[in-house]
């Protein structure tokens, strides 16, 4: 079976997956690059599913169908890994042998490895890269040809190619002068013809696809005027611009140069959204920045929206019974259950965000977010963390 790419229509479909009560089996595993590292993954995986192994023992907690599914799952997932491993960063696979579902996934971002058994799939880390990736329309184009490409998570596929009528040459000289100006009259109404129809047709691919933002190529006064065509609507997703010869670029190029405009066009993004959020936080108004707090606010449910530096890790604590996150402490101040450590308490805020149908925002490039590690915008004030209620 091969490798999926992420898209909507298979999150949709793994979202809607109904078990009938049998356990599912949900594995993350980071994909390096390196040759070596690549063949230790069989080991890491085995690892991982020691405690599905474990629970395939267990009479009590499952019956026999259940355990002979996930008993096959963990099969499955170790000969498919053992077999072919996807490009890096990451691969997902999804499991419930009984009830004949089993999927994999390439993921376009890294991920902490880990196996999940649960009545449901664990969908959490696929949902949050699914937000966390534009869905561009790369248009490139020249007064007579334009192309209309597909970017997403590292896939670039082509949606459409326009030709307009031969243009003759803007420096065509006739009669004194007056054939040379009907002629690039001519040629002028010829371009502006097809810079409308690429617009149009651009409407369509955007509703039908459903694109988020823009990314325009060509020459610069080629895509300038073009830009002039385009709806208030399409104006405004215009993410960014860039130089490219459309009779001498071949797709390879073509996605690196895209690529690198999107790349800006998110870097850009990233500082902005630091900026306002570190901001928000430093009047009080609405947002919260540092680990701390924002564990807290976490920890109640306050979060609309968590800011995240890429590079940072945390160690701390989860509470197994309340969900309560923090630093440190052997003992939940909220419940008195035992916590549990974790390797990166970070994670786990970004999962119970997500959880609570809130938005994860990872930032990689450098930030001020790098000294506090995370920042958010808030839904509600939380109240007094319990050290300070006391």
């Amino acid at each position: 079976m091969k490798v999926t790419t992420l898209e909507p229509h298979t999150v949709e479909k793994l979202v809607a997956f109904d078990s009938g009560g049998l356990p599912t089996l949900s594995l993350y595993v980071a994909v390096p690059t390196d040759p070596n590292e690549r063949q230790r993954v069989a080991s890491r995986v085995n690892s991982l599913l020691s405690e599905a192994r474990q629970l395939v023992k267990d009479h009590e907690r499952l019956d026999h169908e259940q355990r002979l599914s996930l008993r096959d799952d963990i099969a499955r997932i170790e000969e498919a890994v053992a077999r072919e491993l996807p490009e890096p960063p990451a691969l997902a696979i999804f499991a419930c042998s009984g009830a004949g579902l089993f999927e994999r996934v390439r993921l376009p971002g890294r991920v902490r490895d880990r196996a999940v058994v649960d009545k449901s799939l664990w969908l959490r880390p696929l949902l949050a890269q699914l937000d966390a990736f534009h869905r561009y329309c790369v248009v490139v184009l020249d007064r007579r040809r334009a192309e209309l490409w597909e970017l997403f998570a590292g896939e670039f596929k082509p949606t459409a190619e326009l030709d307009a009528e031969h243009l003759r040459k803007r420096d065509f000289a006739g009669w004194y002068g007056l054939e040379e100006h009907r002629v690039r009259n001519r040629a002028e109404q010829l371009a502006h013809r097809h810079f409308r129809a690429v617009a149009e047709e651009l409407e369509q691919v955007v509703r039908l696809r459903d694109i988020e933002l823009l990314l325009v190529g060509g020459q610069e006064h080629e895509v300038r005027q073009f830009v002039r065509f385009l709806s208030p609507r399409l104006r405004a997703r215009v993410a960014a611009t860039f130089a490219v010869d459309l009779d001498n670029v071949d797709p390879r190029k073509l996605q690196q140069a895209a690529e690198e405009a999107a790349r800006r066009y998110e870097e850009r993004e990233e500082r902005e959204l630091v900026e306002r959020v570190l901001a928000e936080a430093a009047r009080g108004n609405g947002a919260v920045a540092g680990l701390d707090a924002c564990l807290w606010a976490g920890s109640v449910g306050a979060i609309g929206l968590l800011v995240v530096d890429g590079s940072g890790s945390a160690a701390g604590v989860r509470c197994p019974s309340c969900g309560w996150l923090g630093r440190a402490g052997e003992r939940c101040p909220l419940c008195d259950t035992a916590t549990v450590a974790v390797p990166d308490v970070l994670d786990d805020l970004a999962e119970e965000v997500i959880a609570q149908q809130g938005t994860v925002e990872h930032i990689e490039v450098e930030t001020p977010l790098r000294e506090q590690l995370v920042a958010a915008e808030l839904r509600f004030p939380p109240p007094p963390p319990p050290a300070a209620a006391e």
